[in-house]
This record gives structure tokens, C-alpha cells and sequence, in this order.
């Protein structure tokens, strides 16, 4: 019976690392490839990643990108934009 559950947790736990690698989870968002699919809200969540890794200039860069593609895209931004002025991130307020 301990076989089958470690077997189980096991084939779980590669099924929830798969799942972390396909969605993107896994790195850095892509501000190019957002912009590109007019991934309004994928920018704004760019806004308030973090990673402890890298140097605050990396991340200033990135959320100086996310914000001139949202500039860039315009008029329909602006409706989500307001919604983010109560998010709990202060780098997406």
C-alpha cells in the first residue's frame, strides 16, 4: 500500500511541476510576447513580479517595459488599469 501512495504522490507532483513549466510560471514574464498578444492583463500582473535573484535594475527594466507596452496598446487598457488601482501589489498600483 506505501508503494502505491508514494507512487501517487509522485506522479502528482510531476503533474503539478508540468503544469507550473507550460503555464509560465517558471520565469520571468515575457513583456515582448505580451504585448504582441495584447495580453493586457498578463502586463499588468508583469508589473508585480518579483524574484529575489535578480538585481533591482532587471526588475525596474522589466516593469518600465510592461508599462510603455501598456501605453503602447492604449484606450483599451485603460479600464483594467483602473481596476489594478486596488490590487494588493504596490507595484501594480
Amino acid at each position: 500500500m506505501k508503494s502505491y501512495k508514494t507512487s501517487v504522490f509522485l506522479f502528482a507532483m510531476v503533474m503539478i511541476f508540468s503544469m507550473v513549466l507550460l503555464s509560465g510560471c517558471g520565469g520571468a514574464p515575457d513583456i515582448e510576447k505580451l504585448k504582441e498578444e495584447g495580453d493586457i492583463k498578463g502586463l499588468i500582473a508583469a508589473l508585480g513580479y518579483d524574484n529575489d535573484e535578480e538585481s533591482s535594475e532587471v526588475s525596474i527594466a522589466r516593469r518600465e517595459a510592461a508599462i510603455q507596452a501598456l501605453e503602447d496598446i492604449g484606450a483599451p487598457a485603460v479600464e483594467p488599469l483602473i481596476g489594478a488601482l486596488s490590487d494588493k501589489n504596490v507595484n501594480i498600483r
